[in-house]
Protein backbone atom coordinates (compact mmCIF):
# COMPACT_ATOMS: atom_id res chain seq x y z
CA UNK A 1 0.00 0.00 0.00
CA UNK A 2 1.28 3.50 -0.91
CA UNK A 3 1.24 6.11 1.97
CA UNK A 4 1.10 9.40 1.33
CA UNK A 5 2.92 12.58 3.63
CA UNK A 6 3.62 16.22 2.84
CA UNK A 7 4.72 17.68 -0.11
CA UNK A 8 6.30 20.52 1.18
CA UNK A 9 9.70 20.37 2.51
CA UNK A 10 9.36 23.10 5.07
CA UNK A 11 12.64 23.59 8.04
CA UNK A 12 11.39 24.04 11.11
CA UNK A 13 13.28 25.14 14.17
CA UNK A 14 12.50 24.84 18.02
CA UNK A 15 14.75 26.80 20.16
CA UNK A 16 15.06 25.30 23.53
CA UNK A 17 16.70 25.86 26.89
CA UNK A 18 19.92 23.42 28.16
CA UNK A 19 18.98 20.27 30.37
CA UNK A 20 20.02 17.59 30.54
CA UNK A 21 23.80 15.66 31.31
CA UNK A 22 26.80 15.46 28.89
CA UNK A 23 26.65 12.97 26.07
CA UNK A 24 29.19 10.07 26.50
CA UNK A 25 31.00 9.26 23.33
CA UNK A 26 29.93 5.69 21.38
CA UNK A 27 31.62 4.28 18.80
CA UNK A 28 30.72 2.35 15.57
CA UNK A 29 30.02 -1.34 17.29
CA UNK A 30 25.90 -1.66 18.24
CA UNK A 31 24.91 -3.06 21.85
CA UNK A 32 24.71 -6.02 21.79
CA UNK A 33 21.83 -7.89 20.85
CA UNK A 34 21.13 -5.71 17.88
CA UNK A 35 20.05 -7.52 14.74
CA UNK A 36 23.02 -7.69 12.19
CA UNK A 37 20.59 -6.80 9.10
CA UNK A 38 19.82 -3.64 11.19
CA UNK A 39 23.17 -2.72 11.99
CA UNK A 40 24.46 -3.01 8.57
CA UNK A 41 21.47 -0.27 7.44
CA UNK A 42 22.63 1.57 9.90
CA UNK A 43 26.29 1.89 9.07
CA UNK A 44 26.04 1.71 5.69
CA UNK A 45 23.84 4.87 5.83
CA UNK A 46 25.86 6.15 8.37
CA UNK A 47 28.58 6.06 5.87
CA UNK A 48 27.08 7.43 2.96
CA UNK A 49 25.91 10.51 4.82
CA UNK A 50 29.27 11.04 5.48
CA UNK A 51 30.40 10.72 2.04
CA UNK A 52 27.97 12.91 1.48
CA UNK A 53 29.56 15.48 3.85
CA UNK A 54 33.23 14.74 2.26
CA UNK A 55 31.97 15.42 -1.22
CA UNK A 56 30.55 18.88 -0.15
CA UNK A 57 33.97 19.99 1.81
CA UNK A 58 32.23 19.09 5.01
CA UNK A 59 33.92 17.11 8.54
CA UNK A 60 33.04 13.66 8.87
CA UNK A 61 29.96 13.04 11.63
CA UNK A 62 31.03 10.43 14.94
CA UNK A 63 28.71 8.08 15.45
CA UNK A 64 27.54 8.01 19.06
CA UNK A 65 25.83 5.22 20.58
CA UNK A 66 24.32 7.14 22.78
CA UNK A 67 22.16 8.96 20.10
CA UNK A 68 22.12 5.56 18.02
CA UNK A 69 19.71 4.26 20.47
CA UNK A 70 17.49 7.15 20.56
CA UNK A 71 17.43 7.16 16.61
CA UNK A 72 16.92 3.46 16.41
CA UNK A 73 14.09 3.45 19.08
CA UNK A 74 12.31 5.84 17.84
CA UNK A 75 12.37 3.91 13.92
CA UNK A 76 11.01 0.87 16.17
CA UNK A 77 8.28 3.09 17.60
CA UNK A 78 7.28 4.05 14.82
CA UNK A 79 6.99 0.71 12.91
CA UNK A 80 5.14 -0.58 16.12
CA UNK A 81 2.55 1.69 16.26
CA UNK A 82 2.22 2.64 12.57
CA UNK A 83 2.74 6.18 12.27
CA UNK A 84 5.66 8.78 10.44
CA UNK A 85 6.45 11.67 12.21
CA UNK A 86 9.02 13.94 14.48
CA UNK A 87 6.77 13.56 17.32
CA UNK A 88 5.29 10.30 18.35
CA UNK A 89 1.23 9.67 19.18
CA UNK A 90 2.08 10.91 22.70
CA UNK A 91 3.48 14.06 21.51
CA UNK A 92 7.19 13.80 22.30
CA UNK A 93 9.54 15.51 20.42
CA UNK A 94 13.43 14.61 19.28
CA UNK A 95 14.13 17.07 22.33
CA UNK A 96 12.08 15.10 24.54
CA UNK A 97 13.48 12.00 23.72
CA UNK A 98 17.18 13.18 23.64
CA UNK A 99 16.75 15.00 27.01
CA UNK A 100 15.25 11.36 28.32
CA UNK A 101 18.31 9.95 27.17
CA UNK A 102 20.50 12.37 29.01
CA UNK A 103 22.07 13.79 25.98
CA UNK A 104 23.49 17.14 25.73
CA UNK A 105 24.36 19.14 22.52
CA UNK A 106 24.33 22.78 21.62
CA UNK A 107 22.53 21.68 18.60
CA UNK A 108 20.44 19.10 17.09
CA UNK A 109 18.25 17.88 14.45
CA UNK A 110 16.53 14.95 13.05
CA UNK A 111 15.96 13.50 9.37
CA UNK A 112 13.07 10.75 9.06
CA UNK A 113 12.54 8.54 6.08
CA UNK A 114 11.11 5.43 5.15
CA UNK A 115 11.24 3.19 1.93
CA UNK A 116 9.67 -0.26 0.55
CA UNK A 117 12.70 -0.86 -1.55
CA UNK A 118 14.75 -4.04 -1.70
CA UNK A 119 17.80 -1.22 -1.58
CA UNK A 120 17.09 0.71 1.09
CA UNK A 121 20.39 3.09 2.06
CA UNK A 122 21.05 4.47 -1.45
CA UNK A 123 17.12 5.99 -2.21
CA UNK A 124 17.01 6.89 1.96
CA UNK A 125 19.92 9.27 1.57
CA UNK A 126 19.70 10.58 -1.79
CA UNK A 127 15.86 11.01 -0.89
CA UNK A 128 17.51 12.67 2.03
CA UNK A 129 20.03 14.83 -0.62
CA UNK A 130 17.16 15.80 -2.73
CA UNK A 131 15.03 17.56 0.14
CA UNK A 132 16.30 21.46 0.91
CA UNK A 133 16.04 20.40 4.72
CA UNK A 134 17.36 17.01 5.15
CA UNK A 135 20.18 18.03 2.60
CA UNK A 136 20.90 20.97 5.06
CA UNK A 137 20.83 18.54 8.23
CA UNK A 138 23.31 16.56 6.45
CA UNK A 139 25.96 19.22 5.33
CA UNK A 140 25.65 21.77 8.65
CA UNK A 141 29.05 22.12 9.87
CA UNK A 142 27.62 22.49 13.22
CA UNK A 143 26.93 18.84 13.73
CA UNK A 144 29.26 16.95 15.01
CA UNK A 145 28.12 13.37 16.03
CA UNK A 146 25.38 11.65 15.33
CA UNK A 147 23.03 8.44 15.45
CA UNK A 148 21.40 6.41 12.40
CA UNK A 149 18.62 4.02 13.50
CA UNK A 150 16.48 1.75 11.40
CA UNK A 151 13.38 -0.63 12.07
CA UNK A 152 11.96 -2.91 9.46
CA UNK A 153 8.41 -3.57 9.24
CA UNK A 154 8.52 -7.50 8.49
CA UNK A 155 4.38 -7.57 8.45
CA UNK A 156 3.40 -5.99 5.12
CA UNK A 157 4.67 -7.22 1.77
CA UNK A 158 6.98 -5.91 0.58
CA UNK A 159 8.89 -4.82 3.93
CA UNK A 160 9.23 -1.49 5.43
CA UNK A 161 12.14 0.42 6.30
CA UNK A 162 12.26 3.23 8.29
CA UNK A 163 15.21 5.61 8.91
CA UNK A 164 15.58 8.09 11.67
CA UNK A 165 19.32 9.69 12.09
CA UNK A 166 19.28 12.27 14.80
CA UNK A 167 22.26 15.25 15.04
CA UNK A 168 24.03 16.96 17.59
CA UNK A 169 26.75 19.17 17.88
CA UNK A 170 28.35 18.52 21.49
CA UNK A 171 28.07 21.78 23.47
CA UNK A 172 30.45 23.98 24.59
CA UNK A 173 29.82 24.05 28.36
CA UNK A 174 28.42 27.03 29.48
CA UNK A 175 25.45 26.62 31.14
CA UNK A 176 22.35 28.42 30.09
CA UNK A 177 23.14 28.54 26.26
CA UNK A 178 20.37 28.90 23.94
CA UNK A 179 19.88 25.70 21.85
CA UNK A 180 18.58 24.96 18.10
CA UNK A 181 16.97 22.36 17.04
CA UNK A 182 15.96 21.62 13.38
CA UNK A 183 14.77 19.21 11.50
CA UNK A 184 11.84 18.53 8.47
CA UNK A 185 9.05 17.27 7.15
CA UNK A 186 8.68 13.50 6.77
CA UNK A 187 9.76 11.97 3.50
CA UNK A 188 8.55 8.92 2.03
CA UNK A 189 10.44 6.86 -1.01
CA UNK A 190 8.04 4.28 -1.91
CA UNK A 191 7.14 1.95 -4.89
CA UNK A 192 4.24 -0.22 -5.33
CA UNK A 193 7.16 -3.11 -6.31
CA UNK A 194 10.24 -3.75 -4.20
CA UNK A 195 12.70 -2.66 -7.72
CA UNK A 196 11.06 -0.51 -9.24
CA UNK A 197 12.19 3.35 -9.57
CA UNK A 198 11.08 4.86 -6.31
CA UNK A 199 9.15 8.22 -5.87
CA UNK A 200 8.82 10.73 -3.01
CA UNK A 201 5.68 12.00 -1.35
Amino acid sequence: MLRTYGKSFLLSTLLILFAGAECSNGFILPPAGVDPEINTLELDAFNQVNQQRIQNGESLLQMDNSVRNVARAHSQDMVDRDFFAHDNPDGESPFDRLAAAEITYSIAGENIAFTNHSDPVPRIVQGWMDSQGHRENILRDSFTHTGMGVAINSGVDPEEFYFTQVFIGKRSGKDGEEIVFYYDTPIAVVSEEPNSEPFQK
